[in-house]
């Protein structure tokens, strides 16, 4: 997926990378390393491109898990429409979520499409790497847990190998 330059992703959003470390001076590095603040401001924008490659150092150098981690606190960093109260509900606002913290240019998508009484598939059209995407779903899933259900679950599905670069797509089932 090419993503335009000029993009830009709000502060609020970087944050979530110093969330997903025990020691915030790793972070910091790695923010820096890649030209933007130690301590972001959230209403402040930075550079899109710059945030995906932090996102992909923190697979190279951290694993996939530290991508998942920082998914996980997007929920909580990040503007989010008002009213938000199912999870069918905040996982239908993910493409508006999208649109309020990072702008300009292509900038992908999010889709939901329900396919069962306890289950929905997302599918995402976006630059960030899977496990990241994973754990912004599992954040959700994890908030808007519906009433009475012991667990949920997002599982990525397998996509034909000629898919779109970018794309993913996730079951996230609820019992």
């Amino acid at each position: 997926m090419v993503v335009d330059a000029d993009a830009q992703v709000n502060g609020a959003t970087l944050s979530v990378v110093l969330k997903a470390f025990r020691i915030p001076q790793q972070a910091q590095n790695l923010l820096k390393k890649h030209g933007l603040p130690a301590n972001p401001d959230a209403n402040a924008w930075y550079s899109l491109r710059a945030w995906l490659n932090v996102l992909a150092d923190l697979g190279k150098e951290y694993g996939s898990s530290t991508q998942y981690a920082a998914g996980l606190h997007i929920v909580e960093q990040c503007i989010w429409p008002a009213g938000l109260r199912t999870l069918p509900q905040a996982i239908e606002s993910m493409n508006t979520a999208l649109r309020c913290n990072i702008q300009g240019g292509n900038i992908g998508y999010y889709r939901s499409h329900p396919i069962g009484p306890n289950e929905i598939q997302v599918e995402c059209f976006t630059p960030a790497p899977p496990d990241y995407e994973s754990g912004i779903i599992m954040g959700l899933a994890r908030k808007f847990k519906p009433a009475g259900a012991l667990r949920v679950q997002v599982t990525p599905e397998k996509l034909p190998a000629n898919s779109s670069a970018g794309l993913k797509r996730f079951r996230v089932s609820w019992r």
